[in-house]
């Protein structure tokens, strides 16, 4: 590995949440040191939504709202079934 190769998002991410290997984290930091500008402002970004990311989990969304969705994504009767039940109304 040289200074200069680049890192992934997931790798950066880890890097900037402080987790992952402590060799390859050193090796991030050489490679931000030397100056690569596409990679630190990659890191630059990821420090500013880190904050907001860490909340997310604290999030409850309003229980009205957690059941319209779960009411739009409810599995539908196929096409076949409805039919059946049109049907049997229309011959009642």
């Amino acid at each position: 590995m040289t200074i200069s190769r680049h890192y992934d998002v997931p790798a950066w991410t880890d890097f900037v949440r402080g987790l992952g290997d402590a060799d390859q984290r050193s090796a991030m930091q050489q490679h931000l040191s030397a100056g690569c500008a596409r990679c630190g402002e990659f890191v630059a970004t990821l420090q500013r939504f880190a904050p907001i990311a860490a909340t997310e989990a604290q999030y409850e969304p309003p229980e009205e709202a957690v059941r319209r969705a779960e009411a739009l994504f409810q599995p539908r009767a196929s096409t076949a079934v409805s039919r059946a039940r049109v049907g049997a109304r229309v011959t009642s």
